[in-house]
């Protein structure tokens, strides 16, 4: 998976049914659309689950980590519920840990836009660590107790909300080296510019955003 692997989406509304968009022997990148997860172990049966997407893509018996939770499907990584993006995953026990190699040797590169509040500076690195451990409120937060996380922050550009009410936005691109649970929500609220129209992380917005 060396190879630069983007989608571009044209005009069509990013929360369209899921789709197999590179597939090569041991290796896949699937389109996960907003209100899907991206695999559960628990719940109700009737989420929208990629991994029961991929496993009606591959079958059991030519495909059969695809349909094993203790490999996670396959899955190399996961999205939070509201986004949209690219996922990679193995097909094959050799394609799943030729990505994790490349992952945990920093040869993958993750690469996010987010709609966040606030005028950013053009860049900003930030090194924070992130609890997730909390198993009340499934929240994740910047502690002194938490796993080391990293993320670079760039601003490409600066809008402006015509309202009303009126209000600053900034559009992030952010690259992370490190892929603790909803990383990327923490951390642009650690620094000032939380996602918008984020209740769980930004609640005191979310009426305000509810026009996005």
């Amino acid at each position: 998976m060396q190879d630069r692997v983007g989608y571009a989406f044209g005009g069509t509304p990013v929360s369209g049914p899921p789709a197999v968009l590179f597939n090569r022997p041991g290796t896949v990148v699937v389109f996960k659309p907003a209100g899907w997860e991206v695999d559960s172990t628990g719940g109700g049966d009737d989420r929208m689950l990629l991994s029961s997407f991929l496993q009606h893509e591959f079958s059991k018996e030519l495909n059969p980590l695809v349909h094993l939770l203790e490999f996670g499907y396959g899955f190399l990584h996961r999205l939070d519920l509201p986004s949209s993006g690219l996922v990679l995953a193995g097909t094959t026990f050799e394609g799943l840990y030729s990505l994790r190699g490349q992952l945990n040797t920093y040869c993958l590169a993750r690469e996010y836009a987010t709609l966040c509040h606030h005028v950013a500076p053009p860049s900003l690195d930030v090194d924070a660590r992130v609890d997730a451990t909390s198993t009340r409120v499934l929240r994740s937060a910047v502690g002194d107790l938490g796993r080391p996380a990293s993320s670079r922050l760039l601003a490409p550009a600066h809008l402006r909300r015509a309202g009303p009410p009126l209000a600053a936005l900034c559009l992030l691109v952010v690259r992370i080296r490190t892929g603790r649970r909803h990383q990327i929500r923490v951390h642009t609220r650690h620094v000032g510019h939380p996602t918008v129209a984020d209740c769980w992380y930004c609640p005191e917005a979310c009426t305000l955003d509810g026009g996005y």
